[in-house]
């Protein structure tokens, strides 16, 4: 909030304040250093952390290959917290994320699991038979359409074909169609081979599905690598991992900073 007196000056005050910090962040990492920032809040103040949390989390920092760290009241700020308040922002309150195989790409689909976990997870319309033919042989499938959305830096766009595809025979979960008429999709990552990449999926209250994709070596990955063990994991489709519920604990922050994990 801002001070109720001198609105424009502090406005200011604290813009150019934010310009200067920003700047001196920017040539500290380009000149090679690792950078962390504790915010006062987190020092004092209501609501602030117990002394011995903030050193713990210092020093378990320090002693990491993490590069950047900050740190305030309500936990730790990380390339994976931001992006989970980012979807949180636009309304998803269920997080999961997966990281993805080789073959999990716009050719061969995104593997869901074995058996229907993945129906439980990923909220869907009516699952209808599919008997169309390919190659001279029925498929043996069913088919459930999703109301998927892409979230990239300038917002939020729909992926109006994206399905879970059922397999009975074998019997698995995939997702299909995701790209197929999608603006601004990331078809470059979801059409790739490279291993480590990471989907996330964040479930909205009414049923519709966010999703974002990262590369293997973006910050947000090494965060999600670095979170996993300290997260409950497994829910039944593979590679998987519950991020939480809700806004304001997205990631079970308290829990990670307990266990000394820094996701940066």
């Amino acid at each position: 909030h801002w001070p109720k007196s001198r609105e424009e000056f502090w406005r200011a005050k604290i813009g150019r304040n934010q310009e200067r910090d920003a700047t001196t962040w920017t040539a500290a990492r380009a000149g090679g250093w690792r950078c962390g920032i504790v915010w006062e809040c987190a020092l004092k103040g209501r609501g602030h952390l117990p002394p011995g949390q903030v050193i713990d989390s210092l020093s378990c920092w320090l002693s990491s290959d993490a590069e950047e760290f900050c740190m305030k009241v309500n936990g730790l700020i990380t390339p994976l917290t931001r992006l989970l308040d980012q979807m949180a922002a636009h309304g998803a309150a269920r997080f999961y994320a997966k990281r993805l195989a080789p073959n999990d790409n716009s050719k061969n689909q995104v593997y869901l699991g074995g058996g229907f976990g993945a129906l439980n997870i990923i909220p869907h319309g009516s699952v209808e038979s599919d008997d169309s033919s390919r190659a001279g042989s029925v498929r043996d499938r069913a088919k459930a359409m999703v109301r998927f959305f892409w979230l990239d830096d300038e917002g939020v766009k729909p992926a109006p074909d994206a399905q879970l595809i059922l397999y009975p025979k074998y019997p698995e979960v995939r997702m299909s169609g995701f790209l197929r008429g999608a603006e601004r999709a990331p078809n470059v990552l979801m059409k790739s081979r490279d291993e480590g990449r990471v989907l996330f999926f964040g479930i909205y209250p009414d049923g519709r599905v966010l999703g974002h994709v990262i590369a293997s070596d973006d910050p947000v990955a090494r965060a999600f690598d670095a979170a996993a063990p300290g997260l409950d994991a497994q829910f039944g489709w593979g590679n998987d991992i519950a991020l939480g519920c809700g806004k304001h604990e997205p990631i079970r922050r308290a829990a990670i900073a307990e266990r000394g994990i820094h996701l940066n």
